[in-house]
């Protein structure tokens, strides 16, 4: 069996310690920041319901609750699963480790953030 060249084994090590360290950069410098700011995030609406769930609890029965997230709409109350997805546009699927459908609309708005 014939070695390698001593100039082969210094750029693969060269090459494997380069990758590590790109791989530990990114996961210090852009991973890390984005996951605390998602957890930062998460707590600050989750801190949001539990306020707007107390201040729901003082208000008076049948007044329609504010939206969780500024610039939504709350969930309507009393729609049936099947009523929803029959009220809006759906391209079904059917295979044979498969059956469902999509929402079109969804979907197609999808496909401009890709």
């Amino acid at each position: 069996m014939k070695s390698q060249d001593p100039d082969q084994q210094r750029n693969l090590l060269l090459a494997v310690v380069l990758s590590m360290a790109v791989l530990l950069g990114w996961q210090l410098f852009y991973a890390g920041p984005k996951m605390k700011e998602e957890q930062a995030r998460q707590r600050a609406q989750h801190e949001l319901s539990q306020q707007q769930g107390a201040a729901k609890d003082a208000t008076k029965p049948g007044t329609a609750p504010d939206a969780a997230v500024p610039g939504t709409a709350p969930p309507a109350a009393g729609v049936s699963r099947d009523d929803a997805i029959k009220a809006s546009p759906r391209l079904a699927i059917e295979t044979p480790s498969l059956r469902g459908s999509i929402a079109i609309r969804a979907a197609a708005s999808m496909i401009f953030y890709w």
